[in-house]
């Protein structure tokens, strides 16, 4: 059993600044890409230490 993450944070910070990027960062990549069973766990945990070390 698979726990759905739920995005907001783009939404709460930039929802009046910037709606269509809120939309995209917490609906499309949060909400559908993300999500996407496709993508195993483990490739989950590299992606977001690949990113984190790119920042």
């Amino acid at each position: 059993m698979s726990e759905k993450i739920v995005q907001t944070a783009g939404r709460q910070q930039l929802g009046e600044f910037a709606p269509m990027f809120a939309h995209l960062n917490d609906d499309v990549l949060f909400g559908e890409v993300w999500n996407e069973a496709a993508i195993d766990v483990n490739s989950k945990k590299q992606i977001a230490i690949s990113v984190d070390e790119v920042w």
